[in-house]
């Protein structure tokens, strides 16, 4: 990870300023808890730094415009200066205030789709439709707890249904071809989870909301989570207590509905 740069966007009059540039680990957290409860959102460019995908989507979770946001995210893009091979900009957006946006930025490469391991933990969202930052300091025991080896914890209920990861969406695709992840009321909509089923849409892939208990995993032949930095990450495992569910990992139909994905980003993205 490279330096990271923080940035404030006033709302009244539309500047960008307090630029500032720093070193070491970017204190995403600490953004966060400053301003919690406060909404917020997590955004990455694509086509190297060029453009913002579904700004639409990420503005509303600020209040604010996509005008302001892309303008938030296009001065941080600016200020950060040529990108190494394959990098993009990942910009963590915090309304600190009625008048005012704060942000930090930085760049990486994209996490790489290797099958993953998930850990479970019994008790879904209090409020999943809304992102605020106070969720940051609610999920920090959770991932204290994760066991080793596993990248990302499923919330489930106590009828061991799955709902969500603590920052990712979560899909299981049928052996009748269905696509299944949680409905809309259950789960905090994320920005590629919208993509997703937009993907599937145009590809004529059909998509149930429901719930997936952990006992009928034999019934999927594939499962992935998703979230801003991870796109599609395919799922090889879920551990529950002594129980361990096996999944195939990376499939041909993760890959196609990846490139179908990336497609929609493409159509949904503004210049910066």
């Amino acid at each position: 990870m490279e330096n990271w740069f923080s940035a404030s966007l006033f709302l009244t009059s539309a500047d960008v300023t307090n630029l500032q540039v720093h070193e070491g680990a970017v204190p995403i957290r600490e953004l966060l808890d400053r301003y919690a409860p406060a909404g917020y959102t997590s955004v990455r460019t694509i086509e190297h730094g060029t453009k913002l995908p579904q700004a639409e989507l990420h503005a509303a979770r600020l209040d604010i415009s996509p005008d302001h946001l892309v303008k938030l995210v296009g001065y941080l893009r600016a200020a950060h200066g040529p990108l190494r091979p394959s990098h993009e900009v990942s910009v963590v957006a915090v309304r600190a205030t009625h008048e005012e946006v704060k942000a930090v930025a930085f760049s990486r490469a994209p996490a790489q789709p290797l099958p993953i391991r998930l850990d479970t933990h019994i008790g879904p969202r209090v409020n999943p439709r809304h992102k605020c930052s106070s969720w940051s300091t609610v999920r920090r025991p959770i991932e204290k707890a994760r066991r080793q080896g596993c990248v990302e914890t499923l919330l489930i209920d106590e009828e061991r249904r799955i709902y969500e990861g603590t920052v990712s969406n979560v899909f299981f695709l049928r052996n009748d071809g269905v696509l299944v992840t949680a409905p809309d009321d259950v789960v905090l909509p994320g920005t590629l989870r919208a993509a997703i089923i937009e993907g599937c849409r145009r590809c004529n892939i059909p998509v149930l909301f429901e719930c997936v208990a952990l006992d009928e995993i034999s019934r999927y032949t594939a499962a992935f989570i998703t979230n801003t930095s991870r796109i599609l990450h395919p799922v090889e495992a879920i551990l529950n207590g002594e129980d361990e569910f096996l999944l195939p990992g990376d499939t041909p139909f993760i890959d196609h509905l990846r490139d179908e994905v990336n497609k929609v980003l493409k159509l949904r993205a503004m210049p910066l």
